[in-house]
């Protein structure tokens, strides 16, 4: 299967990729692999995935990565890295993309690649939310509270002026 960016290799093999893809590919394994080696928790996980968003092509936005090309890639750097990428595109890549994204993080779990606050990407159940107003009516704050499979509780606190 050919992905758009890349063209067939006369060798067989890996198809070759345009510089702009394999700038995209690098630049996320960098990113990916950087997070790997600080992170510690989902939330930490989930924001830097909206960086990933950023790189792949979506069906409304087609520029960008195409995800059966970026989840290859995720396989193929292993590891935290790899699993950060994959779990990126399970929770937040484009639904026709998610089932395989996936079916390839189970696959890493079982091979013991895939470090908890991955595994919990995109994983978060709202307990409870407020909203405050001012007396002027010129601002408000939203407070989410929500909790992990682990059973942390988390909060995100939203403050609009």
């Amino acid at each position: 299967m050919r992905h758009k960016g890349t063209r067939p290799n006369p060798r067989g093999g890996l198809p070759r990729l345009d510089p702009e893809t394999r700038y995209g590919l690098e630049f996320l394994e960098a990113s990916a692999a950087g997070l790997a080696g600080r992170c510690s928790e989902a939330d930490e996980a989930d924001a830097w995935a909206s960086v990933v968003q950023d790189f792949v092509a979506f069906p409304r936005a087609p520029e960008g990565l195409q995800p059966a090309l970026l989840l290859a890639h995720a396989r193929e750097t292993g590891g935290a890295a790899g699993a950060a990428l994959t779990a990126a595109l399970a929770a937040y890549g484009p639904k026709r993309s998610q089932t395989a994204a996936r079916r390839q993080l189970d696959q890493m779990k079982s091979l013991g690649e895939v470090p908890p606050w991955a595994a919990e990407m995109g994983c978060a159940t709202p307990v409870e939310a407020f909203l405050r107003r001012d007396e002027w009516g010129e601002g408000c704050e939203i407070t989410i509270h929500y909790r992990r499979p682990g059973g942390s509780l988390h909060g995100l606190l939203v403050d609009i002026n």
